[in-house]
């Protein structure tokens, strides 16, 4: 994992993203979200391509990556069960993990530092809930290619052609979190 001096690699981003909420995150969603985010204003070396999924954008490399970074000893994942009956997976930084960040924030103090704004917007806005990110995320990426502003229920359309699942609340919610990142291009209208 070596340090570049313009752009980071996603594992690099993790590892940073992680440390920028105090050296821990719930869920993967929340970690794909908060990536998703991040690539848009930080520029990433090896540019993971986000893709339609369950909970929205979602990056098998930034999934391979956080794996990587478990595997690796720099990141520790735990399980617990949700009320779901799904596993929660939380990722904290380790010994290791800690002191690759002091050098990365060093190298990238600009970088680190719109991550950080960005995981503070969303966790001052959502709490880091991973369905009020993933409702952000999918708001985004289906309003990002369009040519005028969409409806709601345009919006609501296209989530469904996406295959997800998102209602009028769902989108506000996510309105909500974009505008704090000013990643709100156009408005949506009623």
């Amino acid at each position: 994992m070596g340090i570049g001096h313009s752009s980071l690699r996603t594992s690099e981003l993790i590892l940073l993203t992680v440390a920028a909420n105090g050296g821990k995150i719930d869920g993967k969603t929340t970690i794909q979200k908060l990536t998703y985010f991040s690539k848009l204003k930080v520029p990433l070396k090896d540019n993971p391509v986000f893709r339609p999924h369950f909970y929205g954008p979602y990056s098998a490399n930034v999934d391979f990556e956080l794996d990587k970074l478990v595997a690796l000893g720099f990141l520790e994942q735990s399980a617990r069960p949700t009320i779901n009956q799904r596993l929660m997976y939380s990722y904290k930084l380790t010994k290791s993990g800690k002191s690759i960040v002091r050098t990365l924030v060093s190298v990238y103090r600009e970088q680190f530092d719109t991550i950080s704004s960005i995981v503070g917007t969303c966790r001052k806005s959502s709490g880091l809930n991973p369905t009020s990110l993933s409702y952000a995320a999918k708001v985004h990426y289906i309003s990002k290619g369009a040519m005028r502003p969409l409806s709601l229920s345009e919006v609501v359309e296209e989530a469904r052609d996406n295959g997800w699942e998102i209602d009028e609340r769902g989108i506000r919610r996510g309105l909500r979190i974009l505008s704090g990142l000013k990643l709100v291009k156009q408005p949506i209208s009623a």
